[in-house]
């Protein structure tokens, strides 16, 4: 297991430094991790350090200007932040990376993903959490408008994947004959 890392600090060609954290193999799938809106990785825990030993992945938590000890940048752009992990990629030589964005990070990885199509090995996805794939309330047992009675749904609107009880299909198809 590597030691556990400090933050550093890389140059970019426009005179500003970019801070950073970086654990994992050197030699390892260099993945960029974008921190959210309030701060920056400021350590590594040891089970990040454990994991991303096992995997193979140069794990490298970027701060972006302004935050951390990344120098500010007056008018920056989701676009421009692109170009200054481009940079970092090539001094840590590597021409194609991975980006893992989290909340406020998540817009900048889709921007990266815009201006360095080239660099990524897949197209980035997001990850939905479990909340979000209840799309609609589980489907009412019985169909029936007026209520039957027999299935004690009473006044149940009509669900596109609901089915009626077997007194509801009877009146229904009473109601049809008539």
């Amino acid at each position: 297991m590597s030691p556990i890392p400090h933050q550093r600090l890389a140059p970019l060609r426009d005179g500003r430094w970019i801070a950073y954290l970086a654990c994992g193999p050197a030699d390892g799938l260099l993945v960029f991790y974008l921190h959210g809106a309030i701060g920056s990785p400021q350590q590594v825990c040891p089970e990040l350090e454990a994991v991303v030993d096992e995997l193979g992945v140069r794990y490298v938590m970027v701060s972006r200007p302004g935050f951390g000890e990344s120098d500010p940048l007056p008018g920056r752009t989701l676009t421009g932040f692109a170009a200054d992990l481009a940079e970092l990629a090539d001094q840590f030589g590597s021409q194609r990376f991975a980006v893992v964005g989290v909340s406020a990070g998540g817009p900048y990885a889709l921007a990266c993903a815009h201006e360095l199509p080239t660099a990524f090995r897949r197209r980035p996805s997001s990850a939905r959490c479990r909340a979000q794939e209840r799309t609609r309330p589980p489907a009412p047992r019985c169909r029936c408008v007026r209520g039957c009675g027999r299935c004690g749904a009473g006044r149940v609107q009509a669900h596109p994947q609901a089915t009626p009880c077997s007194a509801s299909r009877e009146r229904i198809r009473g109601s049809s004959r008539a």
